[in-house]
C-alpha cells in the first residue's frame, strides 16, 4: 500500500497531535492521594525528626570532638526539613482536619510545622550559640600557641560551623543562627588559610592529607614527584612511603607524641610497630617510612620488622595496606595501600630483610655500666638460670648506679632492686641483649641472694659486640 506524500504529511500530524494529547496533564492526571497515605507521609515525617527534636540538653563538652558536630550537622541534613515542611503544608490544605486538635495525626502535624522549628530556637537560645561561641573563642585561642596547636585550632572552628550550618538547615531566618554561623565562617576560613600554610608543606600535601603515598626511590619532601608514585611493585623492588598528617605529630597524638604503624595483609591485620617521636619531629606534618628500603640507606628501625614479614609472604599477589594510628586514641591518622607481586619468588625480599637484621645487630653493643661489682654481675647470671631459662646467660651489665629501695605503705622495706643489660646465647646460637630487673628481699637485718624481679625489651645482638 502507498500513499502519496500529501497523504503521509496528513498521517504524521494526526500521530503528532495525539502523542501531545495523550501525555498531556487533561489526560493523564496524578493519583490523589489518600488520607491514609497523607497520615502515613506525616507519621514518617515526625519520625525523621527525632534525633534533634530529642535533645533536651547540650552538656558543654558534647561537641568536643569534630566527629560529633559533623554527626550532628549529617542529622539536620538528613531530616531535609524545610522541603519536608512544605510537603506537610500541602497536606494540611487538602486535609484541614491535621489542623484541628484532637484530629487523627493533628499532633504530629503540628510537632513539624509549629514545634519543631521552636523547639531548635529554644536550644539555640539557651545551649547552642554557647557552644557555637565557645568553639570559635577557642579556635583563636589556640591559633595563637602557634604551629603545633593548629589542628585543634582548625577543629575548632569546624566545630562552630558545623554545628551553625545544621541549624541553619532548620530556622534558616532566625537572626541570632544567621550572625553566628556568619561568624563561624568568617573564623573558619581565617584558620584555614593559615592552617594550610602552617601545615601542608605542598599543593601535593594538602591533596594527600591523610594517606601513604608509596615509591620505589625515596621520597623527599617539598620535591615530591606524582610520577614515582605507584601502589604496584614486584617482590624485590625497593618500597618507600611518606605520610602526610592533617596536623602535626604532637597535635595528631594529643601530645602523647606515640604512634602505631600497622600493616594489613590480604585484610588480616599481621603487624603492630609502636614508635615515639622527640625533638622537632613532633612538630613535623610528615612522616617518611621504610617498607622495602636499600639496607645501605635505611635509617628506621620499623624497616627490619616490615621486612621480615614481607619476606615470610606465599608466592602469589598480595595487598598490603598500611595504617598510622595515633597512640592516643587509636584512629587512624593516615592510610595507604599497594600490591606486592610475588609470583617469582621472594628470594629477593628475604635478602633485604637479612641485610636489614645484620645492619640493626651491628647498631647493638653493650652498655657502658653505671658501676663495676663482678659479685653482683656473677650473682644476676646465676639468678637467670635459677629462673629456668632456655637461654644461657653470658654478660650482665650493671645500668643502675645504685639500688632501688622498695617499701609498703607503711615505709617498712620490702626489698631492693636494680636494673642490668644481659647478653644470652639462644638455642639456636644467636644472641639477645636483655633489659632486666633484679631484686634481693628484705627479712629486717640483711638482703637475701639476688634473684630476677622483671623482663623487658630484648634486641638481637652480634656475639662480637658482647664485650
Amino acid at each position: 500500500m502507498f500513499f502519496s506524500k500529501k497523504q503521509f504529511n496528513f498521517i504524521l500530524a494526526i500521530i503528532i497531535v495525539l502523542s501531545i494529547v495523550l501525555v498531556s496533564p487533561i489526560y493523564s492526571q496524578e493519583k490523589e492521594i489518600t488520607k491514609d497515605e497523607a497520615d502515613e507521609i506525616i507519621l514518617q515525617a515526625y519520625y525523621s525528626i527525632n534525633p534533634i527534636n530529642s535533645i533536651r540538653s547540650v552538656h558543654p563538652s558534647q561537641y568536643e570532638e569534630k566527629s560529633d558536630a559533623q554527626s550532628f550537622y549529617n542529622q539536620c541534613k538528613k531530616i531535609d526539613y524545610l522541603n519536608k515542611k512544605k510537603e506537610i503544608e500541602k497536606l494540611g490544605e487538602k486535609f484541614p482536619s491535621y489542623k484541628k486538635d484532637g484530629a487523627e495525626r493533628a499532633s504530629e502535624y503540628k510537632a513539624l510545622t509549629v514545634d519543631f522549628p521552636k523547639h531548635v530556637e529554644e536550644l539555640l537560645t539557651q545551649y547552642y550559640a554557647n557552644v557555637i561561641n565557645n568553639a570559635i573563642e577557642e579556635a583563636y585561642s589556640l591559633k595563637a600557641k602557634g604551629k603545633s596547636s593548629l589542628k585543634s585550632s582548625f577543629d575548632s572552628a569546624q566545630i562552630a560551623l558545623l554545628l551553625a550550618n545544621g541549624i541553619m538547615l532548620i530556622i534558616p531566618e532566625n537572626e541570632d543562627i544567621i550572625r553566628l554561623q556568619k561568624d563561624a565562617l568568617a573564623t573558619f576560613e581565617a584558620i584555614k588559610k593559615e592552617y594550610g600554610v602552617g601545615i601542608y608543606t605542598s599543593e601535593f600535601h594538602e591533596k594527600n592529607v591523610g594517606k601513604i603515598v608509596f615509591s620505589k626511590s625515596m621520597i623527599e619532601i617539598k620535591k615530591e614527584k606524582p610520577e614515582a608514585i605507584i601502589n604496584k611493585f614486584v617482590a624485590g623492588d625497593y618500597i618507600y612511603g611518606i605520610i602526610y598528617y592533617n596536623g602535626t605529630f604532637s597535635d595528631e597524638t594529643k601530645n602523647y607524641n606515640q604512634a602505631t604503624t600497622v600493616i594489613y595483609i590480604d585484610g588480616n591485620r599481621k603487624i603492630d610497630f609502636p614508635f615515639k617521636l622527640d625533638g622537632e619531629k613532633r612538630d613535623w606534618t610528615y612522616l617518611n617510612i621504610e617498607i622495602l628500603p636499600d639496607p645501605d640507606f635505611s635509617t628506621t628501625r620499623g624497616a627490619k620488622v616490615y621486612s621480615k614479614a614481607l619476606s615470610e609472604l606465599s608466592p602469589r599477589i598480595h595487598k598490603i595496606k598500611v595504617v598510622l594510628e595515633s597512640g592516643a586514641t587509636y584512629k587512624p591518622m593516615a592510610e595507604g595501600e599497594f600490591e606486592l607481586d610475588c609470583t617469582k619468588g621472594l628470594e629477593k625480599v628475604a635478602e633485604i630483610a637479612k641485610a636489614l637484621e645484620q645492619k640493626s645487630q651491628a647498631g647493638v653493643t653493650m652498655p657502658n655500666p653505671a658501676q663495676s661489682n663482678p659479685e653482683l654481675e656473677k650473682a644476676m647470671l646465676s639468678a637467670i638460670t635459677s629462673a629456668g631459662w632456655k637461654e644461657t646467660p653470658i654478660k650482665a651489665v650493671i645500668t643502675d648506679r645504685d639500688w632501688t629501695i622498695n617499701r609498703n605503705a607503711l615505709g617498712v622495706i620490702l626489698f631492693r632492686s636494680i636494673g642490668a643489660k644481659v647478653a644470652v646465647k639462644l638455642p639456636d646460637n644467636t644472641y639477645k641483649l636483655f633489659s632486666l630487673t633484679f631484686s634481693q628481699n628484705y627479712d629486717g637485718k640483711n638482703y637475701g641472694k639476688t634473684e630476677l624481679y622483671a623482663v623487658g625489651d630484648s634486641v638481637p645482638i652480634l656475639f662480637e659486640n658482647i664485650k
